[in-house]
């Protein structure tokens, strides 16, 4: 079983479900996932043994990053730290070491089984796993971990690296395009629940999704059940669930010093439950959908939103996102020719 550790840089202030993320990704211990949080906040409750601590300054965090260029970067703020994700291989090689594979992630998620959803034969032939920027990892190599530096992508990384503009650039269209141009392996699994920010509810994006369903955490994994025309029940396992914009409350047990055995999420909060419960009306009853016309008025909210937004954009800024957008569009119709497809043999 190949050590793993995801390095997750932090500024700002933690998610309303940090202690969720935690406590799920408490559940990885044992199956040698480790995490490596950095950052100058506090953490007032105990954390799983699977996770380690490097307080940093976002001052001397700036400074890590650019001892590794010789070039002056643009990192203003930490929400550039996306573009500047695959460089943490080198940034960090001294915590690094003795892990087979480092990764980052979002700390908006809600951990699944990993080893269930990325068996030993994915990290045996990939030399990466999987595309989106809440989770990628990487094999802990020196090739590897100078990667980011390969041409490939619309943007040179020291076009990224040197511009406070965000590219996107670890995820697609930036490291995937790299990745398939430089011929590395990657593996791309569909495992995940990511929730749509275009909806008001918890829809899954890239899937079909149920009128009634219901996406919930129990005992180490992440499910999502949902209700057919005939009330038959259909379930989905995922590697995590991520909330994507949604910005649910924490679970009330914390309080009570008490942990959780099964809760369902929510686009506005989580929900203890009991899983033997779960039959067609218990989801049709927890389901958050409202009607099909709220999904409609959802939708164009989002893109009337999207609009304002990029109507205030700086001109600079603009012609970015056209030529990204384009690009992903592009990338995203690849995604099922290349999921699972990328053999080294």
């Amino acid at each position: 079983m190949k050590r793993c550790i995801f390095v997750c840089p932090y500024y700002g202030k933690w998610p309303e479900t940090f202690r969720e993320w935690v406590y799920t990704a408490g559940y990885l211990k044992e199956q040698n996932v480790d995490f490596l949080l950095i950052t100058d906040l506090t953490i007032d409750f105990e954390l799983p043994s699977n996770f380690r601590v490097l307080p940093l300054s976002f001052s001397e965090l700036q400074a890590r990053y650019q001892q590794i260029h010789d070039f002056d970067i643009s990192l203003n703020s930490p929400y550039k730290l996306c573009d500047f994700r695959p460089t943490m291989g080198q940034v960090f090689n001294k915590e690094l070491e003795g892990y087979d594979f480092w990764g980052h992630c979002d700390c908006d998620l809600v951990w699944g089984d990993f080893r269930a959803m990325l068996p030993d034969e994915v990290f045996e032939k990939y030399d990466r796993i999987q595309y989106l920027g809440h989770c990628i990892l990487y094999r802990n190599t020196p090739m590897m971990n100078q990667a980011y530096s390969l041409p490939g992508d619309y943007y040179s990384h020291r076009k990224v690296y040197s511009s406070p503009l965000y590219y996107s650039f670890d995820e697609h269209p930036g490291m995937l395009n790299v990745v398939l141009k430089n011929k590395i392996t990657n593996y791309i699994g569909d495992v995940v629940a990511d929730i749509s920010p275009m909806y008001s509810r918890m829809r899954i994006s890239r899937r079909n999704n149920y009128r009634h369903q219901i996406v919930y955490w129990h005992n180490g994994r992440v499910f999502r059940t949902g209700v057919d025309e005939q009330d038959e029940l259909h379930t989905d396992e995922f590697l995590y669930c991520h909330f994507q914009q949604k910005h649910p409350t924490a679970l009330d047990c914390w309080e009570e010093d008490k942990e959780p055995v099964a809760f369902i999420l929510y686009a506005d909060h989580l929900e203890e439950f009991d899983p033997k419960e779960i039959t067609a009306q218990f989801v049709k009853a927890h389901s958050d959908f409202v009607s099909e016309e709220q999904d409609k008025t959802d939708r164009r909210n989002y893109l009337i939103k999207k609009i304002k937004l990029f109507l205030k954009m700086p001109l600079k800024e603009k012609l970015v996102w056209i030529r990204l957008r384009s690009a992903t569009k592009r990338a995203t119709k690849r995604l099922p020719l290349l999921m699972g497809t990328f053999d080294p043999k």
